[in-house]
């Protein structure tokens, strides 16, 4: 069985995927960028939020979210398969892994200097 090679990668989605997805191309290879201390600042706010509810509620249960510093935006995955694209001024909550947890996505970007 052959499989197809995937569509080429528009322009404007490489410049999206650089400026969004903390990666860039480099000869035709995806290569992440270093961390910036902008980031390190928005994850270690992301990890105490989430690891106070889940010290107070005693759950260990995880769920996956990847922020986007230029956008103040935040994906979620969840275990079903399915996502959600949440923006500053939305509100995101810990669902059925974090039930007492709930913030306003901008509560994330609170201790970064840099806004878009």
């Amino acid at each position: 069985m052959t499989l197809a090679p995937p569509p080429p990668i528009s322009r404007n989605d490489t410049r999206r995927l650089e400026r969004e997805a903390g990666i860039e191309f480099v000869d035709g290879r995806i290569v992440e960028k270093p961390s910036s201390m902008e980031s390190s600042r928005i994850a270690a706010t992301i990890n105490r939020l989430l690891g106070n509810e889940a010290a107070k509620s005693k759950s260990a249960d995880v769920f996956e979210r990847v922020a986007y510093p230029n956008t103040r935006s935040v994906s979620v995955y969840r275990a079903d398969g399915t996502t959600a694209l949440l923006h500053e001024e939305d509100e995101i909550t810990g669902e059925s892994a974090l039930p007492g947890f709930r913030c306003k996505v901008g509560e994330f970007f609170a201790a970064s200097t840099r806004r878009s």
